[in-house]
């Protein structure tokens, strides 16, 4: 069980999370919702470990941690495959069948820098779940993808969690119902 207790976090003078609290079962999926600027990104970044917290406690984050930022972070002069055999150790033949469960079929070998923003997400999402990972953290995965790619993607997602934890930062409800989210964190 992943445990957050009196979690606290400020940046310059300005607080942006309060004694949050929050478990997480192990295979279980979280769902964390909210206005901008309130803190789901930092809560993300907690959890992997990118930022610390001012005080608090953190418990039970597994090892294996796979994520998909805001921004895709993409090596872009490389092929959409070769972002995913590099980083996953992944073989070609699975990650040419995950691109098609994404519609990205035709696109394996092409420079990362050919593809529209949403094909870029993609490979993010792709690449994430490939991953050998206990936890995954998916941060905002659906933007920028019109609305039949969305909903293909996110059964994609939902399709090959498999039993491992997931936390989405969101701020559409029927993403996180679609995923089966078990818990729904307003902050």
């Amino acid at each position: 069980m992943i445990k957050l207790i009196n979690i606290n976090k400020s940046f310059d003078n300005l607080k942006v999370l309060n004694s949050f609290t929050l478990n997480i079962e192990n295979g279980e999926t979280v769902a964390i919702m909210g206005k901008s600027g309130e803190g789901k990104t930092t809560v993300l970044n907690i959890i992997a470990g990118l930022i610390k917290p001012d005080s608090g406690e953190i418990t039970g984050v597994p090892q294996n941690i796979s994520m998909v930022f805001q921004e895709n972070r993409l090596l872009n002069e490389f092929s959409g495959i070769d972002n995913i055999v590099h980083t996953c150790n992944a073989n070609k033949s699975d990650i040419k069948n995950h691109f098609k469960l994404v519609g990205l079929e035709g696109w394996e070998y092409k420079p990362v820098n050919e593809y529209s923003g949403g094909m870029k997400r993609r490979v993010a999402i792709v690449r994430a779940i490939m991953a050998k990972s206990d936890l995954i953290l998916l941060d905002e995965p659906f933007k920028g993808l019109d609305a039949d790619t969305k909903f293909k993607v996110i059964n994609y997602v939902r399709d090959n969690i498999g039993n491992r934890t997931c936390i989405i930062v969101t701020h559409d409800i029927s993403e996180a119902n679609i995923l089966k989210a078990k818990q729904l964190i307003n902050i």
